[in-house]
């Protein structure tokens, strides 16, 4: 009873939010994308890990900070900027993307929010 009581008290310390990220579109050298965050719980400053398959050359972000974190351009993160850091209960918020690499690339893209599993989504490819 007590571990039931344990686990119902920390769950919502372990579903801070929701994130996704997606490609939206591709091109040669380059792709556009989002991560969005659906917070379930009040956040003060925001992270999101964003991996890549393939490996990427940069990426921008004009809404957060970015930072590529290990892998070779395979992890970047993203973190608030001051005027969007606080998020509450029922915000969404996305954040827009421009990722950079040779050749016409449309990577695969997982996002993590401060250790909370995201969504994988795949990128629709053009015809």
């Amino acid at each position: 009873l007590v571990t039931i009581l344990f686990l119902f008290a920390a769950w919502p310390l372990l579903s801070q939010a929701d994130v996704t990220a997606s490609i939206t579109s591709h091109w040669s050298g380059g792709f556009q994308g989002e991560a969005c965050i659906d917070a379930t719980v009040e956040l003060h400053g925001w992270k999101i890990t964003l991996t890549f398959d393939p490996p990427i050359t940069s990426l921008d972000a004009f809404t957060a900070n970015v930072e590529e974190k290990e892998d070779g351009g395979k992890v970047f993160e993203l973190t608030s900027k001051e005027y969007n850091g606080n998020e509450h209960v029922g915000d969404h918020l996305c954040i827009g993307f421009m990722g950079h690499s040779s050749g016409d690339v449309s990577p695969t893209v997982t996002a993590e929010l401060e250790g909370t599993d995201g969504t994988v989504v795949q990128p629709t490819q053009s015809p």
